[in-house]
């Protein structure tokens, strides 16, 4: 057996690779689930995962993609104030409890 190892993905051949280098790739998580792994000795190609696992290497998985952040929800138009109707209201009656101060006519 060789000390060496080649990886395919997407039919691209990778590698030679180190032993130690493609078991670091493995614990990584580099080493995707339809790669393909040859070596020295073997027939053919044969999933990478199953490759490594005969030989003793832990194949890691991925770390997960952050979580999508939420939208931002819409910004709403702030709602116009009722207009204030002056007919002999609050402010009338007001003005009639200070002192000093003369009641506006209606």
């Amino acid at each position: 057996m060789s000390d060496t190892i080649y990886l395919g993905r997407d039919g691209q051949q990778m590698g030679p690779y180190a032993w130690a280098q493609i078991a670091a790739m493995a614990s990584a998580g580099q080493v995707r689930p339809g790669d393909l792994a040859w070596h020295e000795g073997m027939a053919g190609w044969l999933p990478a995962t199953q490759v490594l696992t005969r030989l003793g290497l832990s194949v890691g998985t991925p770390p997960a993609a952050p979580p999508a952040a939420a939208p931002l929800p819409a910004r709403r138009k702030a709602a116009k104030p009722a207009a204030v109707k002056s007919a002999g209201g609050f402010g009338s009656r007001l003005a009639r409890l200070l002192p000093g101060k003369a009641a506006p006519k209606s």
